[in-house]
């Protein structure tokens, strides 16, 4: 870093306090909305960049862009970011007069467990206002549509898909239904989840018990899941393996006869003392407590191992988890076979879905529209497990090949997206329900309880508050300053990809208009020396580069960043990690 090319006097204005990547990762999403929106400014072009290193994505951009000024730019919430960060770039491509910034969903729930994601109503705040398009979850990956709708978190997105007919009839109908609330559609879907149920059928025919037929009942897999039960050989009849979208729970709900969601109302609102609601929840329950067909806690740790050893007799999984109806499956795991979804007093297979919508905090409708209807088109990538919410890629007759599944699991997946019934409210209405459910297993709380607390919640959420997007505002003049920096290798001498710190470098410089940070890699082998030579900042390792001139006499090709932070009595970096670095013997007496 020695001999940045433009030195320049540094002082700090603005905020008070600047925090390190280390306390950044102790954060809960909550502790991250204290920092303050433009962080420090740091006038040192270098020691600025490091700065950024250090604060990473999790400080909030600041301002609005002017009526105007091109681009628009907007925020994009996700967990990829590296995936979205590329979408993003060809969106620009077609649509110059826009800009994405893509942002990490993780900031926001740093550290915080799925319990206490599911029982705090302010994360959907924090996700609301964290973007233009923010994530709904059908998992533990966005916000809770339910309560979205209930706070006026969301844009009604009809008005547009309106405009755009024929975008609508690319999706699942189901995966649409599931986002909409008295006509208002709150986001477009991008995956779906639905179950299957599967069965051990080598189970069945050493214990004499009849296989699963159509039109069999919850009741019937009950009678089956404690014959093959035998708590000495660690066995167990049944395991729900759809606990992250708790689809079981909500096919009992579903199939109680009872009415969770009332259809009527500009609000949704959850019956939460449905008798009905109630009864199906308590019969899931009995399975751990009171029947012992089912297990907490998977038997020895992992489901796979579990199930193909014969330890489960009954199971539900979601069709992402393709290793149980892979196309070679009976060459590691023999065994299992597909069975049809149980029936209650009506026939319902839920659906859920995870789906992108736009911000009610937003400034730019418009942009952040034509960004979501983007998306929407984009088919789900080879490498992803998920299954995708548009319609053609459901019929390919290919689709069971591309996935590596059986035809039959492949026709069974498309058997339960017909027969659904989209649970998108449900699932959000009883989340925090879900969330408790350990605590009944082991008789801290009662399902009665969890009903309770969740309908006290929902009275004390009924008021809306209005809802503010913190959208960067992009550099548009033109940087007195252009510093290189180096992203940091791997033991085979690779670089890291550079799209995270080029993502890191647009932000700095939103924040640093004056200063432009270009990200720099280089092919070959390449010693830490001349990296020094050539770059402003670069990620190292704990050996101090340098050049030996003669016996006991060389040259540090780093500076000393002591003196500009002892000269700022403001920058904390008490809580930065103490680090040892290696030097020549002799360096500090030699070193110039």
């Amino acid at each position: 870093m020695a001999g940045v090319r433009r030195p320049a006097d540094w002082r700090v204005v603005g905020a008070d306090r600047l925090v390190s990547r280390g306390a950044l990762q102790s954060m809960s999403g909550p502790a991250l909305k204290s920092i303050p929106p433009c962080g420090r400014r740091l006038f040192h072009p270098a020691l600025r960049a490091i700065a950024a290193l250090l604060v990473a994505v999790a400080l909030p951009a600041c301002g609005l862009l002017s009526p105007g000024e091109e681009p628009v730019v907007i925020t994009f919430t996700t967990y990829r970011v590296d995936y979205y960060s590329e979408l993003a770039e060809a969106f620009h491509d077609e649509n110059p007069d826009i800009r994405v910034y893509v942002r990490y969903l993780g900031d926001l729930a740093e550290g915080a467990s799925y319990e206490s994601v599911a029982n705090d109503a302010g994360f959907n705040r924090l996700v609301a206002e964290s973007g233009d398009v923010v994530p709904i979850e059908g998992g533990i990956s966005g916000a809770n549509l339910y309560e979205c709708i209930r706070q006026g978190l969301l844009y009604d997105l009809r008005p547009f898909l309106d405009e755009d007919p024929g975008l609508e009839s690319l999706f699942i109908p189901e995966t649409i239904e599931a986002l909409t609330w008295q006509g208002g559609l709150y986001g477009l879907p991008w995956s779906f989840s639905v179950s299957l149920m599967l069965y051990n059928k080598q189970l069945f025919d050493e214990a004499g018990v009849p296989q699963p037929v159509t039109g069999w009942t919850w009741d019937d897999l009950l009678q089956a899941a404690q014959a093959l039960t035998d708590e000495g050989e660690d066995r167990f009849g049944f395991l729900d393996n759809t606990r992250r979208t708790n689809l079981v729970p909500l096919a009992l709900v579903a199939q109680s006869g009872g009415r969770l969601i009332a259809s009527s109302g500009d609000l949704p609102e959850a019956a939460l003392d449905d008798p009905a609601v109630a009864a199906a929840l308590e019969w899931y329950v009995d399975l751990v407590r009171v029947h012992r067909v089912m297990p907490v806690v998977v038997p020895g740790g992992s489901i796979l191992d579990t199930l193909c050893q014969g330890k489960v007799g009954v199971w539900s999984q979601h069709p992402e988890q393709s290793w149980a109806i892979h196309s070679d499956v009976e060459s590691f795991c023999p065994g299992p076979a597909l069975a049809p979804w149980p029936r209650g007093e009506e026939q319902a297979q839920p659906l859920i879905v995870d789906a992108f919508g736009i911000s009610a905090g937003t400034a730019h409708p418009a942009a952040a529209w034509r960004w979501l209807a983007f998306l929407g088109q984009q088919p789900i990538a080879s490498g992803f497990p998920e299954w995708s919410a548009l319609r053609a890629e459901l019929e390919r007759p290919a689709l069971a090949q591309d996935r590596g599944i059986t035809r039959e699991a492949a026709d069974a997946v498309r058997a339960a997206v017909g027969e659904a019934v989209p649970m998108q409210l449900e699932y959000g209405a009883l989340k925090s329900v879900f969330a408790g459910l350990p605590e009944v297993y082991d008789g801290r709380e009662t399902v009665a309880q969890l009903l309770q607390d969740a309908a006290q919640t929902q009275v004390e959420l009924g008021t809306r508050e209005p809802v503010v997007v913190d959208t960067p505002v992009p550099a548009t003049t033109e940087a007195e300053t252009v510093i290189i920096f180096v992203p940091g290798r791997d033991r085979m001498g690779g670089f890291e990809d550079p799209r995270a710190y080029e993502a890191l470098a647009e932000e700095f410089r939103r924040e640093n208009p004056d200063i432009e940070v270009e990200v720099r890699t280089f092919s070959g082998p390449i010693l830490d020396e001349e990296i020094a030579r050539r770059s402003d900042v670069f990620l190292g390792t704990p050996r101090v580069p340098g050049g030996q001139l003669r016996e006991n006499e060389y040259t540090i090709l780093v500076s000393d960043l002591g003196p500009l932070i002892d000269a700022d009595p403001g920058f904390d970096s008490g809580d930065l990690l103490e680090f040892g670095f290696i030097v020549p013997p002799g360096y500090a007496e030699s070193a110039q």
